[in-house]
């Protein structure tokens, strides 16, 4: 049995020296979800915005709400998933393989969705102070909020629980950095 593309990369990590710890998933809210969604996360950058709270995840390439049974479901990227939580703070499906970790300082979101491999990378920081949270470079697969970096090449505003890297909100938060930064094709 091969291992997963997640697994492969947290087994390379810990070699390198970098311990690794899934990143606990947010609970599921009690009841239903609201009518009216109401973000209290966003990310914004190259023109685009992805927003968040405890149900949904919403911007351009994702739509995904969260289930009263703790699934996430929806599109993602050009693709429809039914994502189920794991309690290694994972994300699974058929074509699905997505892992919230935490790695050293920085936090990880790992895996596969279809043929696209994932490697997205947090480095925890101040960032540039903003009234509504904080400004951080955007690098590809990394956004890093130390200061001098983000001074250096500021690129992604994170607002709201968006901007606390310290306790993520996961897997809002690594679902809507995913979904700016894996755009799909002809998307």
């Amino acid at each position: 049995m091969r291992p997963s593309f997640a697994a492969a990369a947290a087994l390379a990590l810990a070699c390198a020296g970098a311990s690794t710890q899934p990143l606990s998933l947010s609970p599921t809210p009690p009841g239903e979800a609201p009518e009216d969604y109401v973000p209290t996360g966003e990310i914004q950058t190259r023109g685009e915005s992805t927003s968040f709270n405890a149900w949904r995840v919403v911007g351009p390439h994702v739509n995904m709400t969260r289930r009263p049974d703790g699934t996430w479901a929806g599109t993602l990227v050009g693709r429809n998933y039914i994502l189920k939580p794991g309690r290694d703070g994972s994300l699974t499906a058929p074509g699905a393989d997505l892992h919230f970790l935490r790695w050293g300082k920085e936090l990880a979101v790992l895996g596969n969705l279809g043929d696209l491999k994932i490697r997205l990378r947090f480095q925890p920081g101040p960032g540039l102070p903003t009234p509504a949270g904080k400004i951080c470079r955007f690098n590809g697969n990394l956004v890093d909020c130390r200061v001098e970096e983000a001074r250096a090449q500021p690129g992604i505003r994170l607002s709201g629980e968006a901007a606390n890297l310290d306790q993520p909100l996961m897997p809002q938060l690594g679902l809507a950095l995913l979904s700016i930064t894996y755009i799909p094709l002809g998307g």
